[in-house]
């Protein structure tokens, strides 16, 4: 993560990191230095879209909605790769 990372991008980092599984599975995220414009894909009540990423989804979830995604990519027999790159914007009014 960058110098620019707010204290909610890096809780949000600390929880999606705990998703990698040994060396199965590898769950690497980044700081994106930029405010999320939209709400959650899954439930706008949820809050900020603050995490893209996730695979098969081009919209941004909230950390809790991104965190079960990813545990969803896990268990898909289908999925091949054994790394998810993960985007955490800032939730809008946050500064670094």
């Amino acid at each position: 993560m960058s110098d620019t990372y707010t204290l909610a991008q890096a809780i949000t980092a600390a929880l999606l990191k705990t998703l990698s599984v040994d060396s199965r599975w590898r769950v690497d995220v980044a700081d994106v230095d930029a405010d999320a414009h939209e709400y959650c894909a899954d439930d706008s009540d949820h809050g900020w879209a603050t995490v893209y990423g996730v695979p098969g989804e081009p919209d941004g979830f909230c950390p809790s909605c991104a965190t079960r995604y990813v545990e969803l990519a896990h268990r898909d027999p289908h999925w091949s790769g054994d790394l998810i790159s993960l985007d955490i914007l800032r939730a809008p009014g946050e500064r670094p």
